[in-house]
């Protein structure tokens, strides 16, 4: 079962985020991401990752969601093209856009 605890701490982050809790949806992500750290579910750690970014971007921690956004990047691209996690990799290279977006203004 504790294959599923990351899964479910992100539910929880994004079932937070939407009653407009910010603060426990960041905590349960944060704990998400933990877990997924220390195994090798890359695809989960680019949905979480990407979650912080959103997050971050959202309370304009620019630098933040950029470092964010990079490394989902990175854990989305997985072995590279075609075994990348496209839904991820789109996201993040659209919060790093979002990204430089809010900077240039």
């Amino acid at each position: 079962m504790v294959d599923y605890e990351a899964d479910l701490l992100l539910a929880w982050a994004r079932l937070h985020y939407a009653k407009k809790d910010t603060i426990q949806a960041k905590q349960c992500a944060e704990r998400a991401l933990a877990i997924a750290d220390r195994s090798d579910f890359r695809v989960l750690r680019a949905d979480i990752r990407n979650f912080l970014a959103h997050l971050a971007l959202a309370n304009r921690h620019y630098q933040e969601a950029s470092n964010l956004a990079q490394a989902a990047l990175r854990d989305a691209l997985c072995d590279g093209f075609p075994y990348s996690y496209k839904l991820a990799l789109d996201e993040a290279k659209h919060l790093l856009d979002e990204v430089e977006k809010a900077l240039q203004q």
